[in-house]
This record gives structure tokens, sequence and C-alpha cells, in this order.
């Protein structure tokens, strides 16, 4: 059961004045959701795809870890490229109109897409995901930070039907990560209830969620046997694209985002779309697409992405709602052994002043031997991982002879700073006194000297006095 009315936040495309009515959802709610978006065959296809990338992704992780929590994997977070736009079938999803008319009304300066991702949930997977944020204050300058202006939205289209059992995503209408202080999600131990059913069920195939990033959401479980996918492509408003741009530094002090280092993620600057597909798009949506053109080739493998999660114990991830943004250490060359190559600056695409696609740790690599590079890394670590045990021993015997020399230390300071302390007083005792004695003879010195003086001067003023008084009774 569900605490959301689904047909209170939803409208038909095609519809009398449905644009405007999506819009206006979008600004109370925080999302809103277009049924009939898709046809039936463009939905089916988009599943083709989701299917060939969740076996391909499982062939990594055989031990079902998964990238967010046991059972739930993001595309985007384990594709080389951060994005899936290079499968066919999920470019065309830039081309749904239903989505670009409802865009256009809720990003009337425009917009720009910018990727395209999505997760999926496998079957009997029972634990909930605690309540995000996909968007933190952190990567939104404060100019940005507006409650009804989002910086970056995410468009999910379901290929498949949702209901109660499959999996549905939750959302909190209304509630927003927007300055990180007072409107951060709760832990999901402190979730009240109707949180955890505010689902969106049921929904049909072929229906479109868009929803602002910023937007708290999360996962509920999948008690089907099946397992649930929800596709994305995702857009920024043209004011972000134009901060997106600007002159961000790959390491160091980033000019565009007045930080030691760059905040935005790397993938939100990637040119992840194919140029053959590029062209195979409507020229109104390739007008949308031009920052995320690539004419050189994409990576279309997945990588080791396995991480383990359990949000539903530990909350949301400090990452997401920071208000600083998140530290990334491939970004600074000290956090490598000395053994390890450094990071060059990275090479820039004459054409359209983007990086092309290279490792983290040399850039100058291909992608496969980036990987390598990585595994070698990680051989580095555990090769010297007992080294760093042995060590750690021995510096904690150092520390309990350096804590004794400290305690023994600290006692003698002690005493000394007492005797200081008494003998100071008897110095500031015996230097009032004196003060004290001096000031007595000076005072007595003056009135002598003031009372003999008025003595001499007495006599001449009753002279003068009696003198006048002579000269007034002549008058």
């Amino acid at each position: 059961m569900s605490s959301l009315n689904v047909s209170d936040f939803a409208v038909t495309a095609g519809a009398d004045e449905w644009q405007q009515k999506a819009a206006g959802i979008f600004r109370d709610a925080g999302f809103c959701v277009i049924l009939n978006a898709l046809s039936e065959s463009t939905a089916s296809d988009v599943l083709e795809s989701c299917l060939d990338a969740e076996r391909k992704m499982l062939e990594l992780d055989p031990e079902r870890i998964g990238c967010r929590d046991p059972g739930r994997y993001s595309f985007g977070a384990a594709s080389q490229s951060g994005h899936m736009l290079h499968y066919e079938a999920w470019s065309q999803l830039l081309s749904c109109e239903a989505v670009l008319h409802a865009l256009h009304a809720i990003f009337p300066d425009g917009f720009c897409f910018c990727g395209g991702g999505g997760d999926f949930v496998l079957g009997e997977t029972l634990n909930y995901q605690a309540l995000h944020s996909d968007l933190g204050p952190g990567r939104v300058p404060s100019e940005h930070r507006l409650e009804n202006a989002p910086p970056k939205i995410a468009v999910n289209f379901t290929v498949q039907e949702i209901g109660a059992e499959n999996g549905p995503m939750r959302v909190i209408p209304g509630k927003k990560v927007i300055s990180g202080q007072q409107d951060i999600p709760p832990k999901f131990a402190d979730e009240p209830e109707r949180y955890k059913q505010s689902k969106l069920f049921p929904l049909p195939a072929g229906a479109a969620i868009i929803r602002d990033l910023r937007l708290w959401h999360g996962g509920t479980p999948n008690l089907s046997a099946e397992t649930r996918f929800l596709p994305s492509v995702e857009a920024f408003s043209a004011k972000y694209a134009s901060f997106i741009s600007g002159q961000h530094a790959s390491e160091g002090w980033c000019r565009a985002c007045q930080w030691h280092h760059c905040s935005i993620p790397l993938k939100d600057r990637r040119c992840c779309l194919p140029e053959y597909l590029f062209l195979k798009l409507p020229p109104a949506v390739q007008a949308v697409c031009s920052a995320i053109r690539s004419q050189d080739a994409v990576p279309t493998d997945f990588r080791e992405f396995a991480h383990l999660r359990r949000s539903w114990e530990a909350g949301a991830s400090s990452s997401q709602v920071s208000s600083k943004p998140m530290w990334q250490p491939w970004r600074h060359e000290k956090s490598l052994p000395s053994s390890m190559p450094k990071a060059p600056k990275p090479l820039i695409d004459d054409w359209s002043g983007r990086r092309k696609w290279r490792g983290r740790v040399d850039w100058n690599r291909s992608w496969s031997e980036a990987r390598n590079s990585r595994q070698e890394f990680k051989g580095y670590a555990a090769t010297n991982k007992s080294s760093k045990l042995d060590h750690d021993e021995a510096g904690n015997k150092d520390n309990q002879v350096i804590a004794s020399v400290r305690g023994a230390a600290a006692a003698i300071a002690a005493v000394v700073a007492k005797s200081a302390r008494v003998t100071l007083g008897l110095v500031v005792l015996y230097r009032a006194t004196k003060v004290w004695a001096a000031f007595l003879t000076i005072s007595e010195r003056f009135v002598t000297d003031a009372s003999r003086s008025a003595l001499r001067v007495l006599p001449t003023i009753v002279t003068r006095i009696l003198g006048r008084l002579a000269v007034l009774r002549r008058l």
C-alpha cells in the first residue's frame, strides 16, 4: 500500500494543457509523472538494452554486492563513460516528444541534456534504500540554489509495469536538499512510516518520471522474482549548464567552483553521445544535445564497480548532501605513493575544450591500460600491508615511552608553576608597599608647600580688598 495517490502527480501526454499542468505539479512537488510518454515498441527496445547491460554488470559482480546497496545497481556508476547513451535504445529516449514538451515548460529559459543512466534492483531484494538526494549543495553555487529552479533533473522511464511488489521508487513530495543545513533527509531508522510508504505505484510501462535531483527519494524492496529497471536521461538548466561549461580545473584551485579543487564530477563534463547516434536525432533534439556530442570513441564496457553499502543502517551518504565539495583523492598528486606515476595535466580537445577519454592514474593511457594501473595500485597496497603492520607495532612501543616521559614532565611543570605563582605574589606585594610609601611622602610635601604660599599671598589680597571698599565709600 502507498501513502501517495499517483493520480495527484500524473498527467497524460496529449490531454488539454497537460504541459502547464505537469510544470505546475513539478514546481509544487519536485517531480511529476507523464503517462503515455513512450510507445510500446520503444519501451520494449529499451528493456532489451537494460537486460543486456544487467547481464554484463552481474558478470563483474558474482557475489551480488551491488554499488548502492546489496541487490541495487547504478548503470552510470558501472559504465566506463559514466553514462549509457552509447546504447542506441538509450539515446532514443532523448527524442521522447512528451518529455521534450514538458521540459520546455519546466525550463522556460532553456535546458540541455547532459547524459543518461538509471538503476535497477534485483528480484528478492528485501532491504529499503535510505532517503537521499542526488545533487548536494556542494556541487551547486549559491546563486543556483533556488527552490523552484532545479539546476539538474532526471527523467526515469518505466519500461515495465511498476507495482507494489517489484521495488517502486519512493519520493517525499516537496522535500529537497537546498542548503544542506536543516533540509537533510533523516536516517532510515528515524524515518516516519509514511516516508517508507510514499511509493510511486501503480505505473504502466511507457511512463516518464521527471524528478528534481535535489528531491528526497529512495528505494523499496523488490519482492518479485524479476529485476525492476528504471533507465533515465538527465538534463541541466541553461543557467547551470553555463556554470558546468566554465573553466574547471583538473587539479588545484578551481576558478569556476572557487574552491581548492573542482567539486563537479568528471562525468558531468563528458561528451558521452557517439557521433553516429547524434546524427540520427532530429534537429530539434540535436540542439539540446550538442554539449554531449562526442567525435571521439566513447567507451562501451563496464568497469569494476562493486561497493558494499548498507544505507538503511548508516543513512544517506554525506557526500550527497554535504555543503562542501566531496574530496576526490585522484585530483591530488600527493595522495599517490611515490613509486606510482603521477598524473600530468589532462589533454584538451581543441574542438570542444573537453577532456579526451583518459584514465585517472595516467591521462595518456587508454581505458584498458588505466584499469591495469588501478589493479597494479591495489597490488602495491597489498604487498605493503604486512610491512605497515610491523611498523605500526614498533610505533606503539615508542608511543608508550613518549607518553611516560610526557607524564613526568607535566608533573614537574605543575610544581614549578605553583612555586612561581607564590614568588610572584610576594614580589607584587613588596612593590605595592613601596609605591604606597612614596605616594604618602609626595602628598605631605605638596600640602605643606601649598599652605606656605597661601600665607604669603593672604596680606596682599586683604589690602587690595580694603582699598576697593574705600573707593566705593567716596563715591
